[in-house]
Order: structure tokens, then sequence, then C-alpha cells
């Protein structure tokens, strides 16, 4: 099976910040000097109070009617960002809601930055050849000028905000190109060299969360009946597309949230605790599952 690249557009923001004006008040700095080590003459920012998956959104909303793409034929939503609306949830789960894109299509954010793009494309075209996707909307945004101090003009300088978005898929018919082959890589060793280090968990943990504006809210209400209402049936739409029956899986492993809530699926599902096992008391809620 040969994968396409369907579509692809960008979106800039409006509002232009030009060498002009960024060296205002930087004595030593000149605008012809920051084109001569950059060839950078000016750069796209955000207004205050927009987001990469703002942009995104509206790059998205554009380019899948111009192309005429329905979108319940989207069945991944892949979004590259260094700078995410929120820490949680994904911005790929607000954008495809915001979207309307089904429910059924799977999304997910993912953290490269100038490498990002080819990962998707990597990563959309194994989809697609694997036969689990038709198409991948994949987008990647960014906003690292919220990154960049005022002061400092020598990172500044290089750092524009945009969005690019693209449709693969497995339809040739009017496709931009066939996307052939990727070949990826990983050297992680200079991680200290292109570094934001505040905000993170690591910097979380020298400060005290109560007095920290990064603190995690939840309704845990909402969480709960949004779990009891969908987890049952993805399961059963699982095993339905499979041929198989309840019956015929021996264990159903769980992400790991609360007991309480575990407990209810088992009853609803008709499983007992060898089949649906819980393995929270000494973990809490975590990314782990011991019981296998």
């Amino acid at each position: 099976m040969s994968t396409y690249l369907r579509a692809v557009g960008y979106r800039l923001p409006e509002q232009v910040e030009t060498n002009e004006e960024l060296v205002v008040g930087h004595p030593g700095w000149t605008s012809e000097k920051i084109f001569a080590k950059t060839g950078i003459r000016a750069r796209h920012i955000l207004k205050e109070g927009q987001t990469p998956g703002d942009l995104a959104f509206d790059l998205c909303h554009e380019l899948l009617d111009a192309q005429q793409i329905d979108r319940s034929e989207i069945d991944l939503l892949l979004f590259c960002t260094q700078s995410p609306d929120y820490f949680l949830p994904s911005t790929a789960c607000t954008l495809q809601h915001k979207l309307r894109l089904a429910n059924q299509c799977g999304a997910m954010d993912f953290n490269l930055g100038c490498s990002g793009f080819t990962y998707g494309l990597w990563f959309a075209q194994g989809m697609v050849e694997s036969g689990q996707c038709r198409n991948v909307l994949l987008v990647a945004a960014d906003a690292y000028s919220r990154y960049c101090r005022n002061s400092d003009i020598s990172i500044r300088c290089l750092f524009g905000d945009a969005a690019g978005a693209a449709v693969i898929g497995r339809r040739e018919q009017g496709a931009l190109a066939r996307i052939v082959r990727s070949n990826v890589g990983t050297d992680g060793s200079g991680a200290e060299h292109l570094i934001v280090r505040q905000g993170s968990a690591r910097d979380l943990s020298t400060e005290s969360i109560d007095s920290s504006p990064r603190c995690l809210s939840m309704n845990g209400a909402e969480v709960f009946s949004f779990t009891l209402r969908t987890v049952q049936s993805s399961i059963r739409e699982l095993l339905a597309s499979l041929g198989w029956s309840m019956d015929s899986v021996d264990k159903f492993l769980l992400h790991q949230a609360n007991a309480f809530m575990l407990q209810k699926l088992r009853d609803s599902m008709g499983l007992d605790e060898s089949r649906l096992p819980i393995d929270l008391a000494d973990l809490g809620r975590s990314v782990i599952h011991r019981r296998l």
C-alpha cells in the first residue's frame, strides 16, 4: 500500500515584528546586523491571548474545507508542538473537538522541534501503510516567541510563530506527491544546548505546588461519568472488529485510574478480578500496570 500527500497548507499570525522594531532600546544592535547574521528581516508573532492551537484550528478548518476532505474520513490527528496550549489536556484533543472530527478519530500530541514535521510524516506513513488509518491529519504549530526573553535579541531575532498542516492518506487521485521513505535518528546528548527549564516536572519538583499557577485541577465526577459511558462500548467495538467475543479474552488491562470506577466496569462487563485486575493500592493513578 502506498501513501500520498493529499493536501498541505500553512498559516502565519497577522502580527509582524521587524528587525527595526526589535532593536529599539538595544544599543549595539541594528536591523542590518541581524539580517547579516541570520538572513531574517521580520518574523510573525502570535498576539497576546492567541495560541498555537488557535492558529492550527484556523488552518485546518480552511484546509479541509478548501480540499473538500470529509472530516469523517480523518482517522488520526497528530499535533506536533513544543508550546502546547496546556500541559494537559493535549492540544490534539481540543483541536479534534473544535474541528468536529469523529470521536473514533485518534488524537495525540508529540513534542519535537525542527524534525517534528518529518517525524510526523514518517509516523503517518506507517499508520496508513499498516492499514490502521485511511487518512491522517498532521499539524505542526509552535510559538517559540513565548520562550524568548525580551532582552535576549540574539534568540528573539531567530524565532517566529506559525502553523503547518498536511493530510496524508491512501488516495492517489488528486494527490500532491507520494511519500516514499523517511530516515530518522536521535542523539539526545545535546539536550542542554536548546532547552526550556521552567514549568516542567523537574522545575516543579523544587517549589511548592500550592503556590504554583501550574497546579492540576480536575472535575472528577465528569471524568468518572465519561469513563463509564465510553470504555465498555469501545472495548466491545474493538472485539467486534476482530470477530472476538468477551469470553475469548483472558485479561483486560485498563488504565489504573480509580478502584471504584474499575469495579463498576468489572460489574457492567461481567468480569471477575482475575480477568480485570486492579493494581493501584500502592501506586496511585499511574502509567504502569504490573499484573500482566
